[in-house]
């Protein structure tokens, strides 16, 4: 993938909608507590990408029944991050 050339992305979550703290929420509909993990991961190393011009950072989160997050689907389905 081209935008890996001038860039480290930084990558990785996977999570348990089965916890009983996410049960709830992963009731609703497949893909949405690798999604919340995506936005937790996004704002823990948000400073990251701004401080170093030399990473990129696009987690790709899944859940471990194997719903993907939605910006881990754009990233597989297209070959670029948001």
């Amino acid at each position: 993938m081209a935008w890996w050339s001038s860039a480290d992305l930084g990558r990785d979550t996977v999570i348990s909608p089965l916890a009983a703290s996410y049960v709830d929420k992963a009731a609703t509909n497949a893909g949405t507590v690798a999604d919340m993990a995506t936005t937790r991961k996004t704002d823990k190393y948000s400073s990251l990408s701004s401080t170093y011009d030399t990473y990129l950072f696009e987690p790709i989160a899944m859940e471990n029944l194997g719903a993907f997050s939605s910006s881990t689907l754009n990233v597989l389905s297209d070959g670029s991050p948001n």
